[in-house]
């Protein structure tokens, strides 16, 4: 951590991402900041990246308000809204260059009192969060975010229900965990079983909402506020489009298709293998992160997630329970959400040499089945079924059940 005065007399603090991971951080060098006072207020940023690396940038102000100061604290996410050029993204390595305009996000500024925090994170380990804009006229597709809590105004405004995408990032490449039912009530075809996923991904932190489909496939006025699951989503044919097994692209006319169309972006329905281990919070035994066993769901100290039709429970707002300990939403209860995989009597079982749902491999591609996995359990699912390794089935491939849903996951970015 570096900290530099600008021939301007704002501070710039410069920070590498330190991490764990032992991957050299980028560096940013040759930083010049220019704040230009008035009206239109905006600070100007120029700097120099080592390599290829996401950049973002926290504004911070003097709580002291003196020059001696070096008491520095944000100025908090809801000021820091309109940046455009080089930072929120992943930046090419050379010469870079970003604006943010101070007069519209923070009129009250005193811009010779603060100070910009810049971190730079190699692209292979990317900020936790990944917001997406549905919007067609979108001034910008998507900006990365340093936690839940430098998201403006998330998680309790509805934009993120309705016109963005907020995904989360799961660090899972060769990390074992067991998959399947620890102390539950096992059934035979969950059984434990040690996974280790090919790759890292992005995670929706909400199922998908009536108002989200609405942005991207040009839904009415009303439907783009609407913040429920959307429900009754399980024919995997309007999802992916009919015929469309993956790894082929899903059609044009599907819901991942439109969404690819929108955003230039492609996301899919997550395999058996990392719907659970998000689910599960990485912990491949049956507790929370906080160690209290998943079985026991309580809806009045946030054990559990689940809106259950023994406790009268109906279709909710997204996100109206407590996230897990990876801050996911809904993931036991609200919709079923379905998964790639076809459903076997075990989640071990294999056909035809292709391993379903152990995080090697998928087994779509090959006709191994006519239902689908569905996780999660729903509004109207027993107590003992909302389990984070409970598997059910979709009925078939064409027709929508009630209660179904699905969340979405992506790699975009990552290597």
């Amino acid at each position: 951590m570096k900290t530099i005065v600008g021939k301007s007399g704002v501070f710039l603090l410069l920070t590498a991402c330190a991490t764990a991971w032992a991957f050299p951080a980028p560096k940013i060098t040759n930083v010049v900041v220019t704040p230009v006072e008035g009206r239109k207020a905006r600070v100007n940023v120029t700097y120099s990246l080592s390599e290829p690396a996401i950049v973002l940038a926290d504004v911070q102000t003097n709580v002291t308000g003196t020059a001696a100061g070096d008491e520095y604290a944000s100025i908090g996410p809801e000021l820091q809204v309109t940046f455009s050029g080089d930072v929120g993204h992943k930046v090419e390595a050379g010469s870079c260059s970003f604006v943010w305009y101070a007069g519209k996000d923070w009129p009250s500024n005193r811009l010779q009192s603060v100070r910009m925090k810049l971190t730079a994170y190699p692209t292979i380990r990317p900020p936790p969060y990944l917001v997406v804009d549905l919007a067609a006229d979108a001034a910008e597709r998507s900006r990365y975010y340093a936690s839940a809590e430098a998201i403006p105004g998330y998680p309790e405004s509805d934009l993120y229900r309705t016109r963005k995408l907020v995904m989360r990032f799961i660090r899972a490449k060769d990390i074992p965990w067991t998959m399947g039912a620890i102390g539950e009530d096992n059934k035979t075809r969950e059984s434990p079983h040690t996974v280790r996923l090919r790759s890292n991904y992005w995670i929706g932190v909400f199922e998908l909402t009536v108002g989200q489909h609405a942005w991207f496939a040009d839904g009415s006025a009303t439907a783009k506020t609407n913040h429920y699951p959307l429900c009754r989503a399980s024919a995997y044919n309007a999802i992916r489009g009919s015929g469309n097994l993956y790894p082929a692209e899903p059609a044009a006319d599907s819901y991942l298709g439109l969404l690819h169309a929108r955003t230039g972006i492609w996301f899919e329905l997550p395999s058996e293998a990392q719907w659970e281990y998000a689910a599960k919070a990485g912990h491949g035994g049956h507790t929370w992160g906080n160690g209290t066993t998943m079985s026991l769901f309580n809806l009045t100290n946030g054990i559990g997630q689940a809106v259950c039709g023994s406790s009268g429970g109906a279709l909710e707002r997204a996100g109206s329970r407590l996230p897990n300990s990876w801050g996911l939403y809904d993931t036991m209860g609200n919709v079923r959400e379905a998964c790639l995989d076809w459903m076997q009597t075990s989640v071990v079982w294999n056909t035809n040499g292709v391993p379903n749902a152990n995080g090697e491999y998928l087994a779509d591609g090959v006709t191994v089945g006519s239902t689908r996995v569905i996780r999660g359990g729903y509004y109207a699912t027993a107590w003992k079924d909302i389990r984070p390794s409970n598997r059910e089935y979709s009925q078939d491939q064409v027709n929508w059940y009630d209660g179904f849903g699905l969340r979405l996951v992506t790699s975009f970015g990552l290597e």
